[in-house]
């Protein structure tokens, strides 16, 4: 399959000026961004001012998970579709495998 999304890995955070949520592409080996942002991640929930004070008070980041799920996608892509290759039809059976192949789907824009 084909891939139209910008190429991996993808890091969380990875320039100390960036914003909250920052997900990037990967840098090259001189030190420069091969693609620039991929997406800020925030969260819904935690968007409120009080919330945002006590994150800039601790110095803490409250759309880091968010942020690092999206950037662990082209990984977590490449994996599932490399176990199905692998083990698609053997060892993963039923619900699994139709799970798998819908996940990979949707990523690839199918579904």
């Amino acid at each position: 399959m084909g891939t139209n999304h910008t190429p991996g890995p993808w890091a969380y955070r990875p320039d100390e000026y960036d914003d909250w949520g920052c997900v990037r592409a990967p840098v090259t080996e001189q030190g420069q961004f091969r693609g620039g942002i991929i997406c800020q991640a925030s969260d819904p929930e935690a968007r409120d001012a009080i919330t945002l004070a006590k994150h800039r008070e601790a110095g803490t980041d409250p759309w880091e998970a968010n942020a690092r799920l999206i950037a662990a996608a082209p990984e977590l892509l490449e994996a599932l579709e490399e176990c199905l290759r692998e083990h698609g039809g053997f060892t993963i059976k039923g619900q699994c495998e139709r799970r798998a192949r819908a996940a990979i789907a949707k990523a690839r824009g199918a579904s």
